[in-house]
């Protein structure tokens, strides 16, 4: 009976131990590469809408002007709040961007690192023959 309980003491402390570093591991930030249209947080939730002939990019300007944040639209369901120097951020509003920074487990905000351009793949000119 007493070699039960032993077995049951040990075998719950290296459950515990697992349970805690999985725990402090999934909620360790980490640094990802994500890829989307840099816009603003209204422009993502439906808040605001573009002027008729605006173009994106002015359009996003103009809502953060108004207080909202830069945020990164990686698909129609996923968005990150981006964190970091405005003045860097805002060369990119409107347009495709590969951003590299810090994301917390759980969390939809980026501390921005580094941000880039999305270059548009040309298509290869068609040459009449197949």
């Amino acid at each position: 009976m007493k070699r039960n309980i032993g077995q049951f003491v040990a075998l719950a402390m290296l459950l515990a131990t697992f349970s805690a570093a999985a725990f402090a591991e999934s909620a360790s930030p980490s640094e990802k590469k994500l890829t989307g249209t840099v816009t603003c947080s209204a422009r993502v939730t439906g808040q605001y809408a573009c002027r008729k002939g605006q173009t994106l990019q002015s359009c996003t300007l103009d809502c953060v002007q108004q207080g909202f944040k830069y945020e990164l639209l990686v698909s129609p369901n996923v968005a990150y709040q981006l964190e970091g120097s405005s003045a860097q951020l805002e060369k990119f509003a409107g347009g495709k961007a590969t951003v590299i920074g810090v994301v917390a487990a759980g969390e939809s905000r980026v501390q921005v690192q580094s941000i880039a351009k999305v270059e548009r793949k040309s298509r290869p000119e068609y040459s009449g023959r197949e």
